[in-house]
């Protein structure tokens, strides 16, 4: 009998702070600023808002921390289970799709080899009955050796696929995208080009990461590099 292990999390005893922020928050909307008192009011009232956020944050990080742990022991023990399945599926379909294709290639080869054959034969026939009908001294029999001669179809060859498929096996195709030159996707972007732009991955963490470290404008084509003023309390 296998063993299960359990998890346990406990959630921090909210009740104190719970109470804290019902008082700062006010339960309401935020308050209207017309003149210099109020606007400094609201201001402290932010101030001890974000030290009730920051406890808040204090009072759940060890349950957060903990829940982090679990979930990463969970999604470990998962794929230690899933992990060489999917690798056995992906080689394994790998497979099955090379085999398919090699299936495919033999049975069109075939088509064209019985197609050629065929091609042969009707150009054979048409020779044969043109050769009839010069020989002909009617000219309606060589009129209708004629027309004949030019009746002859070739029959297309058509191999079945093999009957191969498991119950329950779905093949579809599906378009996907794969970045082959950087430069050339830039160069398109640039020049408006819509669809090469929709190409094009925008990092604002990293982005900003520039601008803060160059702290002035027209650093990268394209993107500006701007400031934005954040209000902040400290204490």
């Amino acid at each position: 009998m296998s063993k299960q292990e359990k998890i346990t999390i406990d959630l921090p005893d909210a009740a104190a702070i719970g109470a804290e922020v019902a008082t700062v928050s006010g339960g309401a909307s935020t308050p209207t600023i017309r003149d210099d008192a109020e606007r400094m009011a609201v201001s402290e009232r932010i101030g001890q808002c974000k030290r009730v956020l920051k406890q808040i944050n204090e009072l759940f990080k060890g349950a957060k921390k903990a829940a982090s742990d679990a979930h990463k022991a969970v999604c470990a023990a998962e794929r230690k289970l899933s992990d060489p399945v999917d690798a056995w599926i992906r080689q394994a379909g790998q497979k099955v799709l090379a085999y398919d294709a090699e299936k495919d290639r033999m049975r069109r080869a075939e088509e064209a080899r019985l197609q050629a054959e065929a091609e042969a034969k009707a150009d054979a026939e048409r020779r044969r009955l043109k050769a009839i009908a010069a020989r002909c001294k009617d000219e309606e029999k060589k009129a209708a050796y004629e027309e004949a001669a030019q009746a002859v179809q070739v029959a297309v060859p058509h191999i079945a696929a093999p009957e191969n498929k498991a119950a329950g096996e779905v093949r579809s195709v599906r378009w996907v995208a794969e970045l082959t030159d950087i430069t050339l996707l830039c160069k398109a972007a640039a020049a408006g080009d819509v669809n090469a732009i929709a190409c094009l991955a925008f990092a604002q963490s990293s982005a900003d990461q520039l601008a803060r470290a160059f702290q002035r404008d027209a650093v990268v084509p394209g993107v500006r590099f701007t400031t934005k003023t954040i209000i902040s309390h400290r204490g």
